[in-house]
């Protein structure tokens, strides 16, 4: 079964690098999805990052800008990977799906 693509509003709110991980911390809820359940990440080149935890958060503040969204109140996260640094790898990348 795949799933299937839906709308929704998704942010980042910051990135920073501790020693040898990436620290994400952002936001993503659905209008008709459900609530935020994990964010996979993929890294480019490949294996250049390891996926290490996933926390979701409530996020009342949010559900107070978006009350029309009940999985806005539960839609932060903090999403941490482990990296390796190569002295001939000239960029990394990190791509994050919310899944809701």
């Amino acid at each position: 079964m795949t799933e299937k693509p839906v709308w929704c509003r998704r942010y980042l709110e910051n990135m920073s690098i501790l020693g040898g991980s990436v620290v994400v911390t952002g936001g993503a809820f659905g209008e008709d999805a459900g609530a935020l359940k994990r964010v996979d990440a993929e890294t480019r080149p490949v294996e250049t990052g390891r996926f290490q935890s996933v926390e979701v958060f409530s996020s009342p503040d949010v559900a107070d800008a978006f009350p029309k969204f009940a999985p806005a109140s539960k839609c932060r996260f903090r999403l941490m990977l482990s990296i390796e640094f190569r002295d001939t790898l000239p960029s990394f990348l990190a791509m994050l799906r919310p899944l809701l």
